[in-house]
Parts: C-alpha cells; structure tokens; sequence
C-alpha cells in the first residue's frame, strides 16, 4: 500500500513556479526517458484543451492563441460552463499539490495541478478530445494515473474526468476509481524513488 504524507495545497501558484518545484509530475511519470523529460511539440490538439483551459480557470490568457483556436474554444467553454458552471464555480482552480508518496521505504516527491479542486469531496480533470471512444483514450492517455496522483495528494476520495468531444459536441463525465492506478504508481515509485 502507498502512503501519503506530506501533503500540501498551494492554490494560487503559478504554472512557471509550479514547473519549477523538483518533484515528479504524472508528465515526468509518464514521458520521461532514461529520467530526462524529452521535448513535446505543442499539437493543435493541445492547444484547443489548453485554450479551453484558459476560458475555464483563467489561468493563461487567451490570446496568447492564435484566433482559430479560440473561435473553436469559446463554445466549448460556454457549454461546459452551461452544464457544470454551478460546480465549477465553487472549486479552487489550477491548485497545486504536492507530497511524498512512500511505498515499502522508498520515497517519491511528487507534484500535481489540478484544473478544479473541490477541497474534501473530489477533483475534476478537463480534456477536450477529438476521440469518440472515451475508456479507451482514457487507458491509451493513462488518466486514470493522473487522476490516481490528484486525489491522492489533495486528500479526497474521488476524482472526476470531464471529457468534451469535439466530434459528438458531448461531455463524457465520470468518476475514476482512486485504485484504478495503485499499481502503476509503485512502479513509478520503484524505479525513480530513492
């Protein structure tokens, strides 16, 4: 069994000092190599979910896109801000958290930011995804890991992926199981922990 300690909200920090802090996110889980994180091109994929990112939480300004994608952004902001603005509106966003994450004597300081943090109930995740089969792009994209590190380091017992399709214009809203990612994590603890 993990156990974590440690564990600290920070819920105004900014994404440079965030980059900053020398723990192990889910993306250095995830993409490292050899314990170096490789260059990832930013996608017009990417850039779509972080635009919409920046509609929802105000984190980033919007016009550090180009105009098409905040065309393609600003309704998809609307309507999640139709169907869920009620509980979006009451969370902390972009919080970071951070702990040791300990399993059998090895130790991993990780790190997580979180798009909406509702303190004591749960996390919830925003992807804007072009995919239709959602289960599947969530195992393929590993979200259940990083949804696993969230409500882990922020205390709560369950986390929740909001997913827009940009092909079906729908929301795919669900809760992932806290032990869906258990194992993954001793594994990530293993080789990179000390």
């Amino acid at each position: 069994m993990i156990q974590f300690t440690d564990l600290i909200t920070h819920p105004q920090m900014p994404f440079e000092q965030y980059m900053e802090m020398p723990y192990k996110s889910h993306s250095w889980l995830k993409y490292n190599i050899n314990g170096v994180m490789p260059f990832k091109d930013l996608t017009n994929k990417m850039a779509l979910g972080k635009c919409v990112d920046a509609f929802r939480t105000g984190e980033s300004n919007i016009y550090d896109f180009d105009s098409e994608t905040i065309t393609i952004a600003r309704p998809i902001s609307a309507f999640l801000m139709d169907k869920f603005g009620v509980i979006l509106d009451k969370s902390i966003k972009q919080a970071v958290c951070t702990g040791t994450a300990t399993y059998k004597g090895i130790k991993m300081r990780i790190k997580t930011r979180i798009d909406f943090l509702i303190p004591k109930v749960c996390t919830i995740d925003l992807k804007v995804s072009g995919c239709t089969n959602f289960e599947e792009n969530i195992q393929h994209m590993g979200y259940g890991n990083q949804v696993f590190i969230q409500t882990s380091l922020a205390d709560v017992p369950r986390g929740w992926l909001l997913i827009y399709s940009t092909k079906t214009k729908g929301i795919y809203f669900r809760p992932r199981p806290k032990e869906d990612a258990h194992n993954w994590l001793i594994n990530k603890i293993l080789e990179h922990g000390e």
